[in-house]
């Protein structure tokens, strides 16, 4: 124990809020439960326990920031190394002898030692004994968390069940037959590669590309059960080669006659009425392009292993070039051998002939429907890709709404579904609006889901809770749901008055007047829609009248029948309309839009994306997200890291993405509530920059995924693998094109939206020297921008025509300060199928907007080199934004610009 010397101290403890070190419990205030409780109560991990004689010490790890009054011990602050109850003095210091801790006792320091001290061990005064130990739950994350709906459909056999017989093994692929003799013969093919060695090595070379593409998911269903969208199968060149040759040598003779024997056994068969056999050997027949059909077979057709139909086989399956007059002949045998079927009573047979022989699969789909079977008929219309409103119904009627609803939210589609179901089955229909309402409240178009449910009577009570929050909206949304609410809810148009008479203030924006004008003529007169119509005609007159709003002549009539007043009819003098002023597309002027960027603002932009009404939303990287008006005031602040965004389809919704290491962080947000969903991490290398209703297209490696984003990212709508090596993915609004292989063998992998239900691929050749562009109307372009005299040239080749255009002329100085090839181009073909070209200097940037297929400019643009600029390409706007503030949009129907910095 340290020497008994007093030292008096003047300011006996700590006072205020302090960087407390330690807690002291002294023995003549606390009892030994007591100082235990409280020694427990305060402590934290690292933390170090004594028993002294005057009292227990806890000792924290760290310093920690409390309050001295309220702290259930003695605060202990450390001063040079020590551990002291009180502020003291340099002088009080000095006096005290060497020791760990300062007490004050009586106002005077009492050193003490921990050598003098019991270390105590805390975790014995805990009894564990009643607490039961469990097994954790495994929380990893699974490999893949995707969950992928069951929409592939099946064939016939699983359909049917056993009433097909067993099949036999089934016949060697093409590529066995080239390879294979005929016993001790010699077969047509062994002399067809006899004689021409050399077409056998192409073919060998040209062997890899084929199996590549047909081994892949990108022809048929996917892993997972997903029913991607299945190409039409296309000969392989190979094929096409074998074709030419074998029709220009002696071997065609010898393969036309193999087949033609066994065409005549196969029509024997037909006459003889052993149709069960005859089907087995039956040959399908080319109709409308339901049939699958590869190319020419070069052997002999074989006995069908199995009556299956419904699933495509690998890669598609070759075809006997027949003569019209007996393709004409085995359709009549064939329809003859259907009716014999069906008079019968045999459904199974006669659905095969439809399908498999004559390949009239609608034809097959409706004889089931007729015979009430509707399941079957789903299965078949899923196996055969059929389009989307045809599966839906099909699996409406099989009671199937579950699996509906996803090929409607997969394809959009349930608008046409409806429309089909409808005029006869409208009772089977409500479950189905009550889902395309959710799905469209998912794309953020609220009114939109009103009318989707509406007819269902049950739904008015959440169609009502649609419409109070479309109300609650601003500038056109809000406009739209109050005509909305005087058609649907006329009771409620009272509280909506006031709200009226702002939008009615002639100072006001006009165009929340037209947008009420449009739902008024979609809508009709019902409700109270006439009283609407009565106060709106007379402010809208008068915009057109200031050339503020675009309606005719017949709109304003159309608008004072509906009001229905004598007194107004009696009032309104005959229209006499000023001209419209001029609009024109921007891809079609004849001059050129010549546009400056604006001043610069605060605030450091990374995305920008407009929206309807003249809004903004604003990406600001870590700072969020803002909400703009035409003025650049903010409306809503988002307060999540936002780094890139997504457009969505109405302008409603919106996605957010930060950068996270390896991953993606996406939120949802919705424009209309002011809300942010968060949807989670994801892992991908490229995603579309807007999304098509509900789906929305990412790439990860060498796959194509469409997410559900409003039921989640682990949703899939459809995927695809394409072949290696993926070079790279663009995203348009009406196609997306993958650019896959290499050197001779580069293809185009593009599909059409929004159904994506064909593939079209093309190879071509290209030159390695010059950048590769992916265009939604014309296919690949390669476009080369050079110097030539004080002239700046652009050439592409458009469908085989050579185009150019001079986009500009400069002096010797300002060439100086422009490199044309160098890094400070840029290309980009956008939606609208206008070629961006932006080319960097020292002082300038410099954009031009050109017609790729006749290279007119139509918009050239200077730009401050002080910032990065950056295009948003969007279907109906295209916004240019900088991280210096700068916005600037131009409304591509009405080549009108709109400049705003962001302050």
């Amino acid at each position: 124990m340290a020497e008994s010397l007093r030292v008096n101290v003047r300011q006996p403890s700590w006072r205020g809020r302090q960087e407390v070190a330690a807690l002291w419990f002294p023995h003549d205030w606390l009892s030994v439960e007591q100082r235990q409780h409280r020694l427990l109560q305060c402590w934290v991990p690292g933390s170090l326990a004594w028993r002294f004689t005057q009292g227990d010490l806890l000792c924290w790890p760290a310093p920690r920031s409390r309050d001295c009054a309220r702290v259930p011990g003695v605060p202990l602050c450390r001063i040079k190394g020590r551990l002291h109850a009180a502020p003291l003095s340099a002088t009080e210091q000095a006096a005290l002898p060497a020791c760990d801790v300062v007490l004050i006792d009586g106002a005077q320091a009492q050193p003490l030692q921990l050598e003098d001290a019991q270390r105590l061990d805390v975790a014995a005064w805990l009894d564990a004994s009643d607490y039961a130990i469990r097994t954790l739950y495994d929380l990893s994350l699974p490999a893949s968390t995707a969950k992928l709906p069951q929409l592939e459909g099946k064939g016939v056999r699983e359909v049917l069940g056993e009433v097909i017989p067993a099949p036999s093994s089934e016949r060697e692929s093409l590529l066995e037959q080239l390879g294979r003799g005929s016993g001790g013969r010699r077969s047509p093919l062994d002399a067809l590669r006899d004689a021409l060695p050399r077409l056998a090595g192409e073919v060998a070379r040209l062997l890899p590309r084929a199996t590549s593409g047909a081994g892949s998911d990108g022809a048929g269903v996917q892993a997972g059960g997903v029913a991607a969208r299945r190409p039409p199968p296309a000969p392989s060149a190979w094929r096409r080669r074998l074709e030419r040759l074998a029709a220009t040598s002696r071997v065609s003779k010898l393969i036309g006659h193999r087949q033609g024997a066994y065409m005549r056994r196969m029509l024997a068969m037909f006459e003889d009425g052993d149709l069960h056999e005859a089907l087995r050997h039956a040959l399908p027949l080319s109709n409308g392009g339901n049939d699958d059909s590869i190319g020419q077979a070069f052997g002999t057709p074989g006995r069908r292993s199995s009556l299956d139909i419904g699933v495509r086989h690998a890669g598609g399956r070759v075809s006997i070039n027949l003569d019209p007059e007996l393709d004409n002949y085995l359709r009549r045998t064939y329809q003859a051998a259907f009716e014999r079927f069906d008079r019968a009573g045999r459904f199974d047979e006669a659905l095969f002939v439809l399908a498999e022989l004559l390949c009239e699969r609608q034809r097959a789909l409706d004889y089931l429907v007729q015979h009430g079977r509707h399941a079957q008929a789903a299965e078949l219309a899923l196996g055969w890709d059929m389009p989307a409103a045809n599966c839906i119904r099909l699996l409406v009627l099989a009671g199937d709404l579950e699996r509906a609803v996803q090929v409607a939210r997969r394809d959009n589609a349930f608008a046409d579904a409806i429309a089909q179901l409808e005029p006869e089955h409208r009772s089977l229909t409500g479950q189905l609006r009550v889902s395309w309402g959710q799905a469209l409240v998912e794309q953020g178009d609220w009114l939109g889901a009103v009318d989707a449910v509406w007819p269902v009577a049950a739904a008015h009570g959440q169609a009502r809770q649609w419409l109070s929050v479309a109300l609650q909206g601003d500038g056109e949304l809000h406009a739209r749901a109050l005509v909305r609410c005087a058609q649907l809810l006329p009771d409620q148009l009272e509280a909506c008055l006031p709200a009226l008479d702002r939008l009615l203030d002639i100072d006001a924006e006009p165009a929340p007047r037209e947008a009420m004008l449009a739902v008024l003529r979609s809508g009709g007169g019902i409700g109270r829609a006439r009283d609407i119509a009565r106060l709106l005609l007379p402010v809208l007159a008068a915009d057109r009248a200031l050339g503020r709003v675009a309606c005719t002549g017949k709109d304003l009539d159309r608008l004072l029948k509906l009001a229905d007043d004598p007194l107004l009819s009696a009032d309104v003098p005959g229209w006499k309309l000023p001209p419209l002023a001029a609009t024109q597309h921007l891809q079609w002027r004849s001059e050129p839009l010549r546009l400056r960027a604006p001043q610069a603002g605060l605030w450091a932009l990374q995305d920008v994306l407009a929206l309807p009404g003249r809004r903004y939303l604003a990406a600001l990287g870590e700072s969020g997200a803002l909400l703009l008006d035409a003025y650049g005031q903010v409306q809503q602040r988002y307060a999540v890291p936002t780094w890139q965004l997504v457009a969505g389809g109405t302008g409603g919704i919106a996605l957010a993405l930060a950068r996270r290491e390896r991953n993606w962080h996406v939120y949802r947000f919705d424009l209309v509530t002011q809300t942010v969903h968060d949807l989670g991490q994801l892992d991908m290398d490229q995603h579309a920059p807007s999304m098509n209703g509900l789906g929305w297209t990412i790439r990860r490696g060498q796959h194509l995924r469409v997410l559900d984003t409003g039921r989640g990212l682990d949703q899939v709508l459809w995927q695809v693998e394409v072949p290696e090596p993926l070079l790279a993915c663009s995203f348009f609004a009406s196609r997306e094109v993958c650019l896959v292989g290499e050197g001779d063998r580069l293809q185009e992998w593009s599909w059409a939206l929004p159904g994506r239900r064909r593939l079209l691929a093309r190879s071509f050749a290209f030159d390695a020297a010059l950048p590769l562009l992916a265009a939604p109307l014309t296919g690949m372009l390669q476009p080369r921008v050079s110097r030539e005299g004080q002239a700046l040239q652009l050439r592409h080749e458009v469908d085989g025509r050579s185009v150019s255009v001079e986009l500009d002329r400069f002096t010797d100085r300002e060439w100086e300060s422009l490199l044309p090839g160098g890094p400070g181009l840029q290309l980009q073909v956008l939606q609208s199928g206008l070629l961006w070209v932006q080319l960097g200097r020292s002082d300038l940037v410099l954009g031009y907007l050109v017609r790729v297929h006749d290279g007119h400019c139509v918009a050239r643009v200077e730009w401050p080199a002080d910032a990065l600029l950056r295009l948003r390409d969007q279907t109906d706007n295209l916004v240019l934004h900088d991280d210096r503030g700068r916005v600037l949009s131009i409304d591509l129907a009405t080549s009108t610009p709109h400049a705003l910095s962001l302050r």
